[in-house]
């Protein structure tokens, strides 16, 4: 249930939210959970109820020694037409510093790492529905020159550049590839 993690334990922000919309896209079931990184895991599991008969699969974090194995896992495990919700850390990701503490070898935050997994997917039999991006990069410059613009007595032009900064902070396409936290909604449509 939302609110059971203490607030100095939450992930950030990006990352509650690209599970938040994962929830949501597989909301029809209970999907099954593949995470290495407890602190996301725990924020799943306030989010998705696990169990009953596996439909779909909400994968957090991909890890590089083990991403192609477990894809390999899950489609074989998951039926035709299953969904499958992927939010994975991306280059720009480790600018946060909570994301340094966290260890592993995260796929995504590697140069290409992003391009392997959409062209493994593909060749799994997986087809892309969506993809989406957030804390997207124009977002975070607009936060930092609105920080400046604050330093300098200017809360008025802070506060205007904080608001679009909020109205940017997902995005898709380019947008979605320069941000920290990607979510990709799959549907399998062929065989292994």
């Amino acid at each position: 249930m939302i609110g059971s993690i203490p607030m100095v334990e939450l992930a950030p922000l990006d990352y509650r939210i690209a599970l938040d919309a994962a929830a949501v896209a597989l909301a029809e079931t209970a999907p099954l959970i593949v995470c290495e990184v407890p602190r996301l895991r725990a924020e799943a599991a306030q989010r998705v109820a696990e169990g009953g008969p596996v439909a779909s699969a909400l994968w957090i974090e991909p890890m590089l020694p083990t991403w192609q194995a477990e894809l390999v896992r899950l489609s074989v495990m998951l039926p035709m037409g299953a969904q499958m919700a992927l939010v994975v850390s991306q280059p720009m990701a480790r600018l946060l510093p909570e994301r340094r503490t966290w260890g592993g070898q995260p796929l995504g935050t590697r140069l290409g790492g992003m391009a392997r997994l959409r062209g493994a997917l593909r060749r799994a039999g997986w087809r892309a529905q969506a993809e989406h991006g957030f804390h997207t990069l124009d977002a975070t410059i607009l936060s930092i020159i609105g920080r400046q613009f604050e330093r300098h007595n200017r809360a008025d032009l802070a506060d205007k550049l904080g608001f679009e900064a909020r109205l940017r902070y997902s995005g898709r396409g380019l947008r979605a590839a320069l941000s920290t936290v990607a979510l990709i909604i799959a549907q399998k449509e062929g065989q292994l």
